[in-house]
């Protein structure tokens, strides 16, 4: 009880071209969307750059570098590096005596028991 249409060729031509000029006019809505969004986007960091005076960011950098020299900070750096380097000489001394003894027992025991 259904009636069918059969589309012809100009209707479905015509119907593919609208459909190819409305999503041409989607897409550049949202370019300029985004373009719009981009622009107001620097408007707003750079706006939020002006705000912090270029004084304040020397009295706080000025205020940090004397905080660090007067802290032990290096010194405390430079003995924990001294400690590791000294720890990873003794290590590789230990390996190294242990590979000498080790390499010189197979010897012994090659040579096996005196005979009786």
């Amino acid at each position: 009880d259904r009636a069918y249409y059969k589309e012809t060729a100009q209707e479905k031509k015509a119907r593919l071209a609208a459909q190819k000029s409305s999503e041409k006019a989607q897409l550049a809505a949202s370019k300029e969307a985004d373009r719009q969004e981009a622009v107001s986007s620097k408007a707003e960091r750079q706006a939020g750059k002006a705000k912090i005076p270029n004084t304040a960011v020397k009295d706080v950098l000025g205020s940090f570098k004397s905080k660090l020299k007067s802290s032990s900070l290096p010194d405390e750096a430079a003995q924990a590096e001294r400690k590791h380097k000294d720890e990873i000489r003794a290590e590789e001394a230990e390996a190294l005596a242990k590979s000498s003894s080790s390499s010189s027992a197979p010897s012994a025991a090659a040579a096996g028991p005196a005979p009786a």
